[in-house]
C-alpha cells in the first residue's frame, strides 16, 4: 500500500515543480497548479498518518535520532504559533527549566511532530485564557529504555557479493530478493547501542496545558484511539483522528510515556517524557537552505544518467528535470535492461526502481556490482601481463523506493546501491544526491549563489519584484516578520503557508509573490523578502525617532 499511494503522487507532486518554472503560465494556471500542490502536498501527509500508524502496528517503527539545539526548537515553536494564538486573543507561555541542556541527541522530527500536534490541539480548542508549554528534567527513573532506543547499528553485515551468491530468486516475483536479503540481513545484524554513557543521558518532561473546553471523563478512555475524535474535535471537523495515537507511539518509542489530565470547561494538560542525550555545540550539523538550480557550472564533464524505472511517468519525471541541465540520459523499462545498457554505455550514475519487471532493482544491482568485480579482475590480470586495458567508470547506484519500509534501505545498500530516495522526490533531492555522488556542480538563480556565505546573509531581491509589492513591506507586522523568519527554518511547508495565510486579507498581492515562492520551494526567496521587510521597518522607526 505504502508503494501503491506514494507512487502516483511522485508524479502528481513532480511534475507540478516542473511545470510551475515555466515562464509562460498565466496567473490563473499559477494558481491551479498551486491548488494541486497544495492538495497533493495534504494528500501526502495524510497518507503518512497512515502509513505512520500502519508502521507502528506492525512494530516497524523506529527512531533516527540527530545532535539539534533543542532551544531554537522551543523558539521556533512558540514564534509558529505566537502570532495564531494573538488572533484568538490568547496567552502563549514557554517556561523551560534552568537545567534542561540546550544541545541534545534524540528523534527531532518525531519530537516536533508531538509537540505540534498537541499545541494545534491546545490553541484549536481553547476559546479564551492561555495555552502554557513547560520543559525539565523528568524524575530520576530507569534509563534501559533510553539505551535501546538510541543509535540502533548493525554488525558486521555480509558483503553484497556474499548476497549475490544467496541465489535471490526468480524475477516473477519482485519482492523474492527482498525475503532472501532479509534473511541475509537479520542473520548477520543484532541491535547494540553507541556506549552511550548513563551520566550523559537524561530524561525530559514536556507539558502543554491549556485553558480550554476540556475532555469529559467518558472520553478521555478513547483519546489515544485511531480514528476516533472527541465530541469538540467532531464539532470542528478537523484532522483524522490519528494525532494523539501517533504521538503517543512516538513518546513511546522515545522511552517514555504521554498521559493527559482535563477538566470540562477548565481545561487539558498534557504531560509526556522523552530520553535524550546531552552533546556539545560543535556536534551539530550546520543548517541547510535550499536554492534553485538552473544550469551546471562550466568546465564540468558530460555526465552520463541512467534512469531505470517500469513506469514511464517516473522516468519522464527525472528525464525533465535533468534534460535542461545538460545531462546525457538514457532509459530502463527493468532491471534487465538497465544491466544491459549498463554494459555497452557505462553511465556514471543509476537511478534504479527497486520494484520493476522481469528483473528488480536488487537484482540488477547485484548484477552489476558482480560484472564490475569480474572486470576488475580481468584488468588486474591484464596489468600482470602487461596487457593495456580501458578504464571505465564505476557506477553510483541510487536506490529509489516509494515505500516507507525502513528495511527497505538496508536491502539496498547492503546488495550495492550507493544511496537511497523515497518518492515522492524533490528536485533538490536529486541534485543533492548527484552532487554528493559525482561531484556536480551547479549555478543558481539570483536569489542564491554558488559560494558558501552563511545562512543569514542576504542576497539581492529579484528584479521582478514590483513596486506595488515593495510598497507593503513597511506595513508588514513586526510579530509576522519574526514567526516567518522561524517558521521557514523548519522547512516544513504546511506551517510556513498557513504563516502566509495569515496575511492574506491584509496584502493580498504581497501574499501571492509568497505563495509562488512557496510553491517552489524557494525558501530563499522568501528570506530575501522578510530581511527587506524588517530593514524597512527599522529605517522607519529610525526615522520616527530622529
Amino acid at each position: 500500500m505504502s508503494h501503491e499511494l506514494r507512487t502516483p503522487l511522485n508524479a502528481i507532486l513532480g511534475f507540478t515543480q516542473i511545470i510551475e518554472s515555466s515562464p509562460n503560465l498565466t496567473a490563473e494556471d499559477r494558481e491551479n497548479l498551486r491548488i494541486i500542490h497544495r492538495s497533493g502536498e495534504h494528500l501526502l501527509t495524510l497518507i503518512n498518518q497512515a502509513l505512520d500508524l500502519a508502521k507502528i502496528e506492525a512494530g516497524r517503527m523506529e527512531l533516527f535520532p540527530t545532535n539539534f539545539d533543542l532551544y531554537r526548537l522551543l523558539d521556533d515553536l512558540q514564534d509558529m504559533f505566537q502570532l495564531r494564538a494573538q488572533n484568538q486573543d490568547l496567552q502563549l507561555l514557554f517556561v523551560r527549566s534552568t537545567d534542561v541542556p540546550q544541545y541534545v541527541r534524540a528523534d527531532e522530527v518525531k519530537l516536533r511532530q508531538v509537540l505540534i500536534n498537541l499545541l494545534s490541539n491546545a490553541i484549536q480548542f481553547t476559546p479564551a485564557g492561555g495555552v502554557s508549554v513547560r520543559v525539565r528534567p523528568a524524575a530520576a527513573g530507569n534509563l534501559q529504555d533510553a539505551i535501546d532506543g538510541f543509535d540502533r547499528a548493525p554488525t558486521a553485515e555480509p558483503s553484497w557479493n556474499e548476497v549475490a551468491n544467496k541465489k535471490i530468486g526468480t524475477a516473477e516475483n519482485a519482492t523474492n530478493s527482498e525475503n532472501v536479503i532479509s534473511n541475509s540481513l537479520l542473520a548477520s545484524t543484532g541491535a547494540k547501542t553507541d556506549g552511550l554513557d548513563m551520566s550523559a543521558a537524561l530524561f525530559l518532561e514536556f507539558e502543554v496545558e491549556d485553558t480550554g473546553v476540556g475532555i469529559a471523563p467518558a472520553e478521555l478512555g478513547n483519546l489515544f484511539q485511531a480514528f476516533v475524535q472527541t465530541q469538540s474535535g467532531q464539532t470542528t471537523q478537523t484532522g483524522t483522528g490519528l494525532g494523539l495515537t501517533i504521538g503517543r507511539q512516538f513518546v513511546r518509542l522515545m522511552g517514555g510515556e504521554i498521559d493527559v489530565e482535563s477538566q470540562v470547561d477548565r481545561g487539558t494538560i498534557f504531560r509526556f517524557q522523552v530520553a535524550v542525550k546531552v552533546v556539545k555545540e560543535v556536534e551539530l550539523a550546520a543548517p541547510k537552505i535550499d536554492r534553485e538550480v538552473i544550469g551546471l557550472a562550466p568546465n564540468q564533464p558530460v555526465y552520463r544518467i541512467l534512469i531505470a524505472d517500469d513506469r514511464e511517468d517516473n522516468r519522464q519525471l527525472l528525464v525533465k528535470m535533468l534534460t535542461p541541465l545538460g545531462f546525457l540520459l538514457q532509459e530502463a523499462r527493468n532491471g534487465a535492461e538497465a544491466v544491459e545498457i549498463w554494459e555497452y554505455w557505462q553511465p556514471h550514475l543509476i537511478f534504479m526502481d527497486l520494484r520493476m519487471p522481469v528483473m528488480d532493482g536488487y537484482e540488477a544491482t547485484i548484477e552489476i556490482r558482480a560484472r564490475i568485480q569480474q572486470r576488475e579482475e580481468e584488468q588486474a590480470a591484464s596489468e600482470e601481463t602487461n596487457v593495456c586495458s580501458l578504464e571505465s567508470p564505476i557506477p553510483k547506484i541510487i536506490a529509489l523506493t516509494a515505500s516507507t519500509i525502513e528495511e527497505r534501505r538496508s536491502f539496498a545498500l547492503l546488495v550495492g546501491c550507493d544511496d537511497f530516495i523515497r518518492k515522492p522526490f524533490r528536485k533538490t533531492d536529486i541534485f543533492d544526491t548527484l552532487n554528493k555522488h559525482l561531484g556536480v556542480n551547479y549555478t543558481y538563480s539570483s536569489s542564491g549563489s554558488t559560494d558558501s556565505s552563511p545562512a543569514g546573509d542576504r542576497n539581492p531581491l529579484s528584479e521582478s519584484l514590483s513596486n506595488a509589492v515593495l510598497a507593503f513591506l513597511p506595513k508588514l507586522p513586526a510579530e509576522w516578520i519574526g514567526n516567518m523568519r522561524q517558521v521557514i527554518r523548519s522547512a516544513d511547508f504546511d506551517l510556513i503557508a498557513a504563516t502566509i495565510e495569515e496575511i492574506r486579507a491584509d496584502f493580498p498581492e504581497f501574499t501571492q509573490i509568497l505563495q509562488g515562492y512557496l510553491d517552489n520551494f524557494d525558501y530563499q526567496k522568501i528570506l530575501n523578502l522578510i530581511a527587506e521587510a524588517e530593514e524597512s521597518n527599522n529605517a522607519d522607526e529610525g526615522t520616527a525617532n530622529r
